[in-house]
């Protein structure tokens, strides 16, 4: 993979969202899994559609909190967010317009249609505060 310092590793995996349930959640409830939900939308998301690709590099992000992935062609994309109602990210690398879907992380698996974005920067407005992941380009 393209990671060119331990910072780039550590970023790809958060937006691995590597923890895959919510940290609040007290372990006397069904530790290590309390909302299985959550666990069965992180494996819908990259394994069944297939969204988890070798060749992924860890992408500048708008903010801190942000994470980019995208591989080196720039059609495939993955932007994750914590705690918000709406993500910024850049996507003026794309090569041309790219379908997306946008995923509640801490729900049952249910993508948000987002359509054709553009190659420029995007912010895009979700139906909820949550954990969100965004899915951009056609992943097979």
């Amino acid at each position: 993979m393209g990671f060119q310092d331990f910072e780039q590793l550590r970023r790809a995996r958060q937006t691995y969202w590597f923890g895959f349930y919510d940290r609040n959640t007290d372990p006397e409830f069904g530790y290590p899994y309390p909302i299985p939900e959550q666990l069965r939308t992180h494996y819908t998301f990259w394994h069944r559609n297939k969204r988890f690709l070798l060749d992924f590099e860890s992408r500048p992000a708008l903010d801190s909190d942000s994470f980019v992935l995208s591989d080196k062609e720039s059609v495939h994309w993955i932007v994750y967010r914590e705690d918000v109602r709406s993500i910024q990210f850049d996507l003026s690398e794309a090569p041309g317009p790219l379908p997306a879907v946008a995923v509640d992380t801490k729900r049952e698996y249910w993508e948000v249609d987002l359509g054709l974005l553009k190659p420029r920067l995007q912010r895009i407005d979700l139906p909820r505060e949550s954990d969100w992941a965004i899915a951009i380009g056609e992943f097979d």
